[in-house]
């Protein structure tokens, strides 16, 4: 299948559709995010912390997942999706911002642990 436009351009409808039919991995789609992330963030300055190797990680999880499922049948039909998450919510070992306030965080914060966990 051709794609008419680069995969960090897909809506998550269009990547959910093409990650169960396995028309691209998880690992492919977090990929090409990270390509444009590194091409426009020194223009953008859209992150406090870039965590590139775990992305893929969890990237590399997903695919795993979805292998072993079949469809979506048994898995999140956000699974494999990038995300950025906001540097105020805490994310365990990155820094979490509050106001003047700067620390790593301990622990993750339940409501965006499930993505990655799904």
């Amino acid at each position: 299948m051709v794609r008419a436009m680069p995969l960090h351009q897909l809506t998550i409808h269009e990547a959910a559709g093409l990650l169960s039919r396995r028309e691209i991995s998880a690992v492919e789609l977090t990929q090409a995010v990270i390509e444009r992330i590194l091409d426009v963030e020194n223009d953008t300055r859209a992150y406090l912390t870039l965590a590139f190797e775990s992305a893929l990680e969890e990237a590399r999880l997903a695919d795993e997942r979805r292998l072993a499922a079949s469809g979506l049948e048994g898995t999140s039909p956000l699974l494999g999706i990038p995300l950025a998450i906001k540097d105020v919510i805490c994310t365990a070992g990155l820094p979490t911002t509050c106001l003047l306030y700067t620390s790593p965080s301990p622990r993750d914060r339940t409501r965006h642990r499930m993505p990655s966990s799904a």
